[in-house]
């Protein structure tokens, strides 16, 4: 039987406090909302996830390769470049979308258009993108 490439671990990662150092925006939402992160092969979660969140956290380790060192990588190229960040997160919002379903439109606009990924998109741009699958940013 064939492993996953990834796993769940509740809880955060141990290098927390390098990353609240490098993403401020995670001090102020720690305290206000759960923080899930995906980090090579390996998904944190304050709480267990739905499926929705679940397929969102996913392609974030596909993005990653399932590779802490990439992830590295790609977590610089996050934290300097708004549009690498804002197309790295509409990708993963528009599978959670998929997953979620239409209802869950606004909510998934609100997250995408958030200051945790510094406020990108107004909420409207954020329904709008999410909503037409083949736009690309």
């Amino acid at each position: 039987m064939r492993q996953p490439l990834w796993k769940v671990v509740p809880g955060r990662p141990k290098l927390w406090w390098l990353l609240k150092l490098v993403f401020p925006e995670l001090r102020a939402r720690q305290k206000t909302h759960d923080i899930n992160l995906a980090f090579g092969d390996t998904i944190y979660c304050s709480k267990p996830l739905n499926d929705a969140q679940l397929a969102h956290e996913e392609v974030h380790l596909r993005q990653h390769h399932y590779s802490k060192v990439f992830a590295f990588f790609y977590a610089i190229a996050f934290r300097l470049s708004p549009r690498f960040r804002l197309r790295s997160e509409l990708e993963a919002y528009r599978v959670e979308l998929k997953a979620a379903g239409p209802t869950h439109i606004n909510e998934i606009a609100a997250k995408l258009a958030s200051p945790l990924y510094g406020n990108l998109l107004s909420i409207e741009e954020a329904r709008r993108v999410l909503a037409n699958d083949d736009q690309a940013l």
